[in-house]
């Protein structure tokens, strides 16, 4: 409260300033021209008058043009440093080597680490929902530790059903009981009179039951905004909903949400690697892992040779920023717990790049079955390249004929 008054008083002494040097600036052009205009009549040539109004116009003209620089330049860099030239709400932008921050060092020197920020504010969350799980009484002590600020100016409104929240929330779910996914992806925002660090942290969660949910939790570690710092957003998703939405865009979604999916009869929602992955019901494994090194030393090395083995792939994912396909199976379970096999090709391509074993939680220990020899890594690049290069030469070729032609019916 006390700094917005002291910059609505800087801007109020700015403004009356401001008038006063157009005033004094008006007066002084006003002068001028009257003295200019009074000294080329003849009678008043050789009168004083006119050179002083032309000497005192001149100053005030000086004098009136410095001071609206001074004031000019003053006013914009305090708009721009305290308040921003920019969007009210823009993309936030990653932090890295184009925008280093340290993690350690806070930017405005209000907050922590980010990861410290994330127990924290993780605990105290988990632990008002389970409250108010089971007492809708504490549903308002659970929407009043979501973060934002009066004025809108950080984040926007999103429709929020606490209520909704808090019935499908996992009671058994205790913060200790989380596995993080990976550290806690950091992104800085500026806009009109703010500047705030925020940060993404991802859970997984498997309870004795065998339940699997997925929690994404957001949050402010660092802000100019009082009241702005903790938790932004907290969803959970169960492992049907995870597996059949985690390569689409969710859509709005409220700040709170508990993400309920279906999978239909012949699909089913599994972990592999700690992430979760729709298979399609393709009947009980048939291949153990041992069998599946054995055909790949046989030189079993194509998707088409697996099929012909009456394999079929229970999930596909193609990958069209780095161009590989992905193929997984199902094998025979070890010691009680499934294994999976990742066969990865080139999209579009039959030729099998590698072979990686993963249970729920990890690649296993000499999981790397096979990886194409690097020379014939390189060979088969150059083959694709090759054979690229003769299409688009036949294409030419095409098309150079197909001119021919019309011009000989011309």
């Amino acid at each position: 409260m006390l700094t917005q008054m002291m910059s609505d008083v800087f801007l109020l002494v700015m403004g009356v300033l401001g008038v006063g040097t157009l005033i004094i600036t008006a007066v002084g052009l006003g002068l001028f021209v009257v003295g200019v205009i009074k000294g080329r009549k003849v009678e008043n040539f050789d009168e004083i008058a006119p050179k002083i109004m032309k000497a005192v116009g001149i100053v005030m003209l000086i004098v009136g043009m410095i001071g609206m620089c001074v004031i000019g330049t003053g006013t914009t860099a305090y708009v721009t440093e305290n308040y921003g030239l920019v969007s009210s709400n823009p993309a936030p932008k990653p932090i890295g080597p184009s925008n280093p921050v340290s993690v350690f060092e806070p930017l405005w020197g209000k907050g922590k680490d980010p990861e410290e920020a994330a127990d924290e504010a993780l605990a105290e969350f988990m632990a008002k929902a389970e409250l108010a799980a089971a007492d809708a009484s504490y549903e308002s002590d659970l929407e009043a530790l979501l973060s934002g600020d009066s004025q809108g100016a950080l984040y926007s409104t999103h429709p929020t059903d606490i209520s909704s929240f808090c019935s499908h929330y996992p009671t058994n779910m205790k913060p200790e009981m989380l596995v993080a996914e990976e550290p806690a992806v950091l992104t800085q925002r500026s806009g009109y009179n703010f500047n705030s660090l925020e940060a993404v942290k991802r859970y997984r969660f498997e309870s004795d039951e065998g339940d699997v949910w997925f929690v994404e939790m957001q949050y402010c570690y660092d802000s100019d905004i009082s009241g702005a710092m903790g938790i932004t957003a907290f969803y959970i998703e169960d492992l049907d909903y995870r597996a059949k939405n985690k390569n689409t865009d969710p859509g709005q979604i409220g700040y709170v949400e508990v993400l309920l999916g279906h999978t239909a009869t012949n699909e089913k929602a599994v972990v592999i690697n700690g992430e979760a992955f729709l298979m399609m019901d393709t009947g009980d494994p048939v291949y153990s892992s041992t069998e599946l090194r054995e055909m790949i030393d046989g030189g079993v090395l194509t998707i088409s040779a697996l099929k012909a083995r009456k394999w079929e792939a229970s999930c596909v994912e193609s990958n069209a920023q780095s161009n590989f396909t992905d193929y997984y199976y199902e094998l025979i379970p070890e010691d009680d717990k499934p294994i999976y096999a990742k066969i990865t090709t080139v999209t579009g391509k039959d030729r099998i790049m590698g072979v990686v074993l993963y249970d729920k939680d990890q690649m296993l220990e000499d999981g790397i079955i096979y990886q194409i020899p690097a020379n014939e890594n390189a060979s088969e690049r150059a083959k694709e390249t090759a054979s690229e290069q003769e299409n688009e030469n036949v294409t030419e070729s095409d098309i150079e004929t197909e001119g021919d032609v019309t011009e000989s019916n011309m």
